[in-house]
């Protein structure tokens, strides 16, 4: 069962196991933005443009995507991973 809890301590766990890699405010405010929004899937432009709204369309996407996979972010797709050493 995944448990997220936003007010107070910032938390993620999935069956018990805590999800680390919430380092960062903006990580958590998308977190939000998409639990809040839970309902119907929503569309890169449209989350890229309510975080960064004075940006235009292909900035406002380049900063969602750098975003997502900086510092090891959680949100960071595998493909994107820096491989470690081998």
């Amino acid at each position: 069962m995944l448990e997220i809890s936003l007010l107070g301590e910032i938390r993620v766990a999935f069956d018990s196991a805590v999800v680390v890699g919430l380092r960062s405010p903006r990580v958590t405010a998308r977190l939000g933005f998409l639990l809040a929004h839970r309902d119907a899937p929503q569309r890169r432009d449209y989350v890229a443009a309510q975080f960064w709204p004075d940006s235009r369309q292909a900035q406002a996407r380049t900063n969602l995507r750098l975003q997502s996979c900086s510092s090891g972010s959680w949100t960071c797709p595998a493909s994107s991973a820096t491989p470690g050493p081998s």
